[in-house]
C-alpha cells in the first residue's frame, strides 16, 4: 500500500479541471474521511477507499466508472479498494443501511450499469464505516446548516450499532462534548 501523502497526490491528479475552485474543500474532506477511518481501527484497503470515495464523481466526467477510469484507479488504490469505491458510487446506501439494519443481504442495484448487484457482508460494513466517516467529517464543518447537522447526527445515532467500536468510540466522545 502506498503512503496516504502519495494517495493525496494520485487524488489530486485524478480530479477533473473544471472542479479546480473545489479541489482542496474535496481533497480535504477525502482525507479526513481517511483519517477516521484509519483511526477507528479499518484496514488499508478501506482507508484508501475512503481516500478516494468521490473520484468517480469528481475525476474523469461526473459520475463515470468505465472500465478504462476503473483499471486507472486500482492501479493506484489496489483492486478490493477500488471495488469499495465503484460500490460506495454506484449504490443507493438507504437501501445498505436498510438491509444491514434488518440483518438480511442487500438488495442493491448497480446506479451505473442498471443491473442488480451482489456485494458481501465485509464490503457492506465497509462501505458503512466509509459512510460513517464522510457523515462525521460534515458534521464538524462549519458550513454544515443546523438542520442538516441535525438530521445527519440523528442518522449517525441511529445507525451506530452498525459500525465499528472505533467508529461508535469516537461517536460518543463527540455527542458527550455537544452535551456540554
Amino acid at each position: 500500500m502506498k503512503t496516504s501523502e502519495h494517495l493525496c497526490d494520485a487524488l489530486q491528479s485524478l480530479l477533473a479541471p473544471g472542479f479546480d475552485a473545489s479541489k482542496n474543500d474535496v481533497i480535504g474532506h477525502c482525507e479526513t474521511t481517511f483519517k477516521l477511518l484509519k483511526s477507528w481501527g479499518n484496514n488499508p484497503d478501506v482507508c484508501a477507499a475512503g481516500l478516494f470515495k468521490s473520484v468517480y464523481s469528481y475525476a474523469f466526467t461526473c459520475h463515470d466508472p468505465k472500465p478504462e477510469n476503473r483499471q486507472r484507479v486500482q492501479g493506484l488504490i489496489g483492486t478490493e479498494a477500488e471495488r469499495l469505491v465503484y460500490l460506495y458510487t454506484v449504490v443507493d446506501r438507504r437501501l445498505l443501511i436498510d438491509s444491514l439494519a434488518s440483518r438480511r443481504a442487500p438488495q442493491l442495484r448497480d446506479a451505473y450499469l442498471h443491473q442488480d448487484i451482489d456485494i458481501t457482508s465485509t464490503e457492506q460494513a465497509a462501505l458503512m464505516e466509509i459512510h460513517w466517516a464522510s457523515l462525521f467529517d460534515s458534521l464538524k464543518s462549519p458550513q454544515t446548516a443546523e438542520t442538516e447537522r441535525f438530521r445527519q447526527f440523528s442518522h449517525l445515532y441511529r445507525t451506530a450499532h452498525l459500525v465499528s467500536e472505533g467508529a461508535n468510540r469516537a461517536f460518543r466522545t463527540m455527542y458527550f462534548s455537544q452535551l456540554q
